[in-house]
Parts: structure tokens; sequence; C-alpha cells
């Protein structure tokens, strides 16, 4: 200690710093391990597969890669996700391989003066025949929301190929729109509510007068 001292070196903070990196080491091999555990659990159940198309941990995507620690998914939009093990085996997993046909949600706000059967109707009238969707279950337009200005209108429907549903929703949303203008049914504008306060003159202000 006294030759550590000598060259300027602080036993006690040194000691307290290897503490902290001793336990800092030990978190992540702890995590290391949790993850290698997890993915040994993956390679046995076999919860999925390359190629399978998974949603968990608020992902979605293709699975491209299974390792020991990590999963790696492909996102719609080409993302690469790496998901932890741990994570995996802690949350719940659907998956779209054995379940091919995937449900369809677009919202759609109108203005709040707005008839909404005649919206439903027009929303509806864009699907019918398609036969990219489900003819059963039924598609559905119900109303999700009523704010200070709008009614947001809700298409719900069942997609044949689940892959295709980025695009397929991104379309609908613009046939929603092209429809609703042609009928001329008015979508909700943001509005700026603005406040003008009306100061009045103190006494100080009257005797400098």
């Amino acid at each position: 200690m006294t030759a550590l001292h000598q060259v300027g070196i602080n036993v006690l903070s040194l000691a307290a710093g290897l503490g902290i990196a001793s336990i800092s080491l030990g978190f992540a091999a702890r995590d290391v391990l949790s993850n290698i555990i997890a993915g040994l659990f993956i390679f046995w159940d076999k919860p999925f597969v390359i190629g399978d198309l998974i949603e968990a941990s608020d992902e979605y995507g293709e699975v491209r890669e299974i390792t020991l620690r990590t999963t790696r998914i492909t996102t719609p939009d080409g993302k690469l996700v790496s998901i932890p093990n741990s994570v995996l085996v802690n949350t719940k997993i659907k998956s779209y391989t054995t379940e091919p046909h995937l449900q369809l949600k677009v919202d759609a706000p109108i203005d709040l003066r707005e008839d909404i059967g005649k919206a439903r109707s027009i929303m509806l009238s864009l699907i019918e025949g398609d036969e990219r969707f489900l003819k059963a279950p039924l598609p559905a337009v119900t109303v999700t929301d009523l704010g200070d200005n709008s009614i947001t209108l809700r298409l719900t429907v069942w997609l044949q190929d689940e892959r295709k549903h980025v695009a397929v929703t991104a379309e609908l949303r613009e046939a929603i729109k092209r429809a609703f203008d042609k009928a001329g049914i008015m979508m909700p504008l943001q509005t700026i509510e603005i406040i003008r306060r009306r100061y009045l003159p103190n006494a100080a202000d009257d005797k400098q007068d």
C-alpha cells in the first residue's frame, strides 16, 4: 500500500472502484447467462423458427436469426431488431405463420358534424369484392373515439396474406381520404385556441400619467 501511495494512488478509491467494477461485471454476466439459458429453451421448445412471422415485445416481423443470446427479426419497414432471448421467454409470443390471416384496423377521423352512417358505408364499400380480404368474419366500422371536434371511425377487416399488411394499410388510408373528399365528408382540422388577455392599468400607471 505504501508503494501505491508513493505513486499517488488512493487505495480506498481503488478498492471502491474495483468493487463497483466487480458488481457491474456480475450483473453483466448474469444477463448473458440468462439470455443463453433462454436461447437453449427456444432451441429445444421451438416456439418459432427462422422464417416465421411473430409478434413479441411490441415488435412484429420475420425471424431472420436465432442465436444463444438474441433473436433477430426484420420488421415490415426493413429494420433489423434484436430481442434478448430472456425477454422472449418471459413474454407472450404470437405466431402468424400458423395463423396466416391478420386482422387489419384502419382509423379514420371525420368532422363531428358529419353523418356517421354515410362515412361507414363509404369505408365498407372500399373493401367490398376485394379478394385480399376475408368475407368472414364480417368487416365492420365502429366508433372508437369522440373528440371535441371529431369522431374516429375504425375499419376492422381480416387480410388474407398478413405479409402485405403494411402496403394494404397505407392503400386503405389513401382510398378512404379520396373517397371522403369525393363524397364531401370533412375530416377534422387541428384547431388552436388563442386567448387574448386584457390588462387593466394599475395605480402606478395612473400616477405616471
